[in-house]
């Protein structure tokens, strides 16, 4: 059983060396725990969500207090009860926090584009990867590698065709540029970044 962790005890844990991090749960919090490795301390909070065990992260120790940990811990408990998910509830205020700032929070087309060529590339014959991989680096990377992928919209994409066109009066060029993007765009809705 667990007992209620004080802050006293956070400060004296230490990992032990036959193990990369351990897991000790605060007696008070249902779901609180800190994970302690070999060189940090961490707060989360298990919860089961429509039938899943998830984890929520609520901050690294001693930044993050074991009051303030216990007083996320109860409002996600809250949001559970509710059944909201926590963890969407915590990444829509991220957005909104970002939008309000004029900051994305979400990474740019070109390292999108890195785990699309990990991840995805390899199921395609060797040819059809190179082709890939050059027009991605000649067409796509240098217009919008480097923007957010939630700043993208349709007038992008048209003017991203366009462009292709005219630099190198091939339509074809575009066309086959614009399916790459496509199945790109399809790999990062995939995967929730937009």
């Amino acid at each position: 059983m667990a007992t209620e962790l004080t802050n006293s005890e956070l400060k004296a844990l230490k990992c032990p060396s036959n193990k990369s991090s351990v897991e000790i749960k605060d007696g008070k919090v249902p779901g609180l725990q800190v994970r302690v490795g070999k060189s940090k301390k961490s707060f989360s909070l298990m919860y089961r969500m429509h039938g899943r065990q998830k984890r929520m992260r609520l901050g690294d120790f001693p930044e993050t207090s074991l009051a303030e940990a216990r007083s996320a811990a109860y409002r996600a408990l809250a949001y559970v009860n509710e059944g909201i998910d926590p963890l969407e509830v915590k990444i829509q205020d991220k957005q909104e926090k970002a939008v309000e700032l004029g900051v994305s929070t979400l990474p740019t087309l070109r390292v999108i584009g890195t785990e699309f060529s990990k991840y995805h590339l390899p199921h395609l014959r060797p040819i059809t990867q190179k082709n890939y991989i050059r027009r991605l680096n000649k067409h796509i990377y240098p217009v919008l590698g480097n923007r957010p992928i939630d700043t993208i919209g349709k007038k992008d994409l048209v003017h991203f065709i366009e462009k292709i066109a005219v630099d190198n009066g091939t339509p074809g060029e575009a066309l086959f540029s614009y399916a790459v993007l496509s199945a790109l765009l399809t790999f990062a809705h995939d995967r929730d970044y937009i």
